[in-house]
């Protein structure tokens, strides 16, 4: 059990709803290929990578978590908030729903995603994902006051 998990039992001692991605976000990828990526481009842009490159154009100007469509899954985590661009086999997950705290959401996809994705992988050279594969993971939703305070307690704002 990771350090997440205790706090989520210990501030909801009476159970947490977990509701799948698909209830929650829309789930979605970039129109950009690797090669528009710019020197000093204005704006994030989000390839299969931890690495962060630029582009002066944005195509998204929201709240959300990017994670690779294959290799580094369930490694490679982004969160953002504003303008960026991304990738064509990079998904975005933007929460719709208000019950979600995004940067809760961010850390619990980090301590949780990859034991459920790599169950579902399709592996060839590279493991990769689909869209469907992310919509059903199941996301913990203790109240929003919990999401911020698991924040605060395990500084998860860094």
């Amino acid at each position: 059990m990771n350090r997440l998990d205790t706090l989520i039992q210990k501030y909801c001692p009476d159970g947490v709803v977990y509701k799948a991605i698909k209830e929650l976000a829309e789930v979605g990828t970039g129109n950009s290929n690797g090669n528009e990526a710019q020197e000093n481009g204005k704006y994030p842009f989000f390839i299969r990578s931890q690495i962060v490159k630029q582009k002066d154009d944005w195509e998204y100007n929201e709240e959300a978590i990017i994670i690779p469509g294959e290799g580094g899954i369930g490694e490679i985590f982004h969160y953002i908030n504003g303008k960026y661009a991304l990738h064509q086999r990079v998904y975005r997950i933007h929460f719709i729903d208000n019950s979600v705290d995004v940067k809760f959401a961010f850390h619990y996809f980090r301590a949780f995603f990859k034991s459920f994705i790599m169950r579902k992988a399709v592996s060839a050279t590279v493991k990769s994902i689909r869209k469907p594969m992310i919509e059903e993971f199941r996301l913990a939703v203790p109240p929003l006051e919990i999401q911020r305070g698991c924040r605060k307690i395990i500084k998860l704002d860094d």
